[in-house]
């Protein structure tokens, strides 16, 4: 409860929070302002994110919301085709905002999935190069192919 205000749920919290924030900063500045830039950017595009669905601009249903996902990789894949440089570093960032959208509108957290995926994957990496090294062979004798039987092995066992 903030003030006079109750909540049924965290989302309605927040979003009751972020409204008495903004208050507090007064009304000639913007939803976004304050929002440090020197916060991670995962982290940062999370708050902004959570700013603007504070003020009602959010997706109604997550599968809007995946679908603005698989629209962002459709336009990163057209970029990778034809575009320049900027252009995919651009596409890139779009995928990388509408991937936090879809984990701060499913109240997960993206620096978390992101640092556990990444255990996760040196997890089995470590255990692929052990299973290669047990064979008797080495890594960079190995074609993609192979390299790809060994990874398929090494997530059955980390």
């Amino acid at each position: 409860m903030f003030g006079d205000e109750k909540a049924s749920t965290p989302e309605e919290s927040l979003a009751h929070w972020e409204r008495i924030k903004a208050e507090e900063r007064g009304t000639d500045l913007g939803a976004l302002s304050g929002v440090p830039g020197n916060l991670p950017s995962l982290r940062r595009a999370e708050k902004i994110q959570e700013r603007a669905a504070a003020t009602g601009f959010d997706w109604d249903r997550v599968e809007d919301v995946i679908a603005k996902l698989r629209e962002e990789t459709d336009e990163l894949e057209q970029a990778v085709a034809g575009g320049g440089r900027d252009e995919i570093q651009h596409e890139i960032g779009d995928l990388f905002f509408s991937l936090v959208n879809v984990a701060r509108y499913l109240g997960n957290d993206p620096e978390r999935a992101l640092g556990e995926t990444t255990v996760r994957f040196m997890r089995r990496f470590e255990t692929m190069e052990k299973l290669i090294s047990d064979d008797g062979r080495q890594l960079s004798e190995l074609s993609l192919k192979e390299m790809d039987t060994y990874w398929e092995r090494a997530k059955l066992i980390a």
